[in-house]
């Protein structure tokens, strides 16, 4: 299905739902503040270290990522017309908190070893070209060409590596009962032949994201600091919700089509 189909059926789905949605996201939102508000605190408070300061960072993301964990299944739980609380992910993101880290330990362990080949092979060719550059002013050019280049190169590689594991979570709430390992395996399996497909429907969000880019960036300019703060949080109040339902959408159109494949070939062998 296109990105626009898509959208249109995850809308529909979610039809007098997108309400607790958003009440979901905005308790979210107000528990990821409170925490970060906290974290800062402490760091104020005891003077911490830049690595004290970075364990508090940690913890921040240890606590809020499960969260939005939460969210998704509840919301997987609301496709299926199950009657659930605004606060319901708080539990699930509670009882999911080990299979939801081990999902993501496994991936990172997954991609971890050819972002360091890839850093050691950008580092070798980034010393290379600088060592054969003559002038200072070359030399500066290249430096700044470069940087920029690696970087985008960077954050290509990291998308390319992790897009086979892009339905890593959708697969672990369906699947409660099965390894971290089987959850990569299938996610994997499934995106095979849809990684093009699902790059476009991100791809199609950009022009939301560009549009609250812009709003941000006025309430900077003209708006009181504690306004501008709040507007910042919009975009995660209203398009989280909407591309979460879209990539719901997404899952269970990728899955009713491994299934009817599965159908038809056992059909076929009978």
């Amino acid at each position: 299905m296109k990105p626009k189909e898509l959208k249109k059926e995850a809308l529909s789905n979610f039809s007098g739902k997108f309400l607790k949605l958003l009440s979901m996201q905005f308790i979210y939102l107000l528990i990821v503040f409170a925490i970060s508000l906290l974290t800062g605190f402490l760091v104020s408070k005891t003077s911490a270290s830049s690595s004290m300061s970075s364990l508090f960072l940690l913890i921040y993301y240890i606590i809020s990522f499960p969260l939005s964990f939460g969210i998704l299944s509840v919301t997987m739980r609301m496709s299926k017309k199950e009657d659930v609380s605004s606060t319901e992910f708080i539990n699930v993101s509670l009882k999911k908190f080990i299979s939801y880290w081990k999902v993501m330990l496994r991936i990172f362990i997954k991609i971890l070893l050819p972002i360091i080949l890839f850093f050691i092979i950008a580092v070798f060719v980034t010393t290379f070209v600088l060592t054969h550059t003559s002038t200072i002013t070359e030399l500066s050019n290249t430096t700044f060409i470069l940087s920029y280049l690696v970087s985008l190169i960077t954050i290509v590689f990291i998308i390319y590596l992790v897009l086979p594991y892009a339905l890593s979570l959708f697969i672990l709430h369906d699947n409660p009962d099965k390894s971290s390992k089987e959850i990569l395996e299938i996610s994997s399996n499934m995106m095979k032949n849809n990684k093009f497909n699902y790059i476009k429907l991100l791809l199609s969000f950009i022009g939301w994201y560009l549009l609250f880019g812009i709003i941000a960036y006025i309430s900077k300019e003209f708006l009181p600091q504690i306004v501008s703060m709040f507007i910042d949080y919009i975009p995660t109040l209203l398009l989280v919700p909407y591309i979460t339902i879209t990539q719901l959408a997404f899952y269970e159109n990728v899955k009713n089509n491994i299934d009817s494949k599965d159908d038809t070939s056992v059909e076929t062998e009978e």
